[in-house]
């Protein structure tokens, strides 16, 4: 059985990520301006935190698989920065078991 470690990071600011062996994803925007997220040349658009207890999020879901992933943050509206929390899983490799 593969083993894999949870992690977790603040964002404050807008900024490119490269991540290793992640097999989920989690991006929850905080801010009262919307999050771009471009992953693989497609950008989505996390709306604000409305404020009611849950923020907007941008997620990958795990399949059993891992990849390596490329993401730009950026907050956008000139703001450029804001609160967000990066959540993700990352493979462990040459694990001994």
């Amino acid at each position: 059985m593969d083993k894999t470690i949870l992690n977790s990071r603040y964002l404050s600011r807008s900024e490119p990520l490269r991540l290793k062996n992640i097999t989920s994803l989690n991006l929850a925007n905080y801010s009262n301006v919307a999050i771009s997220v471009t992953l693989n040349d497609v950008t989505e658009v996390i709306p604000a935190y409305d404020n009611l207890g849950f923020p907007s999020a941008f997620e990958i879901k795990g399949d059993g698989t891992c990849s390596d992933a490329e993401i730009v943050v950026d907050f956008g509206r000139g703001a450029k920065t804001g609160n967000a929390i990066l959540r993700y899983r990352e493979l462990i490799i040459n694990q001994i078991c």
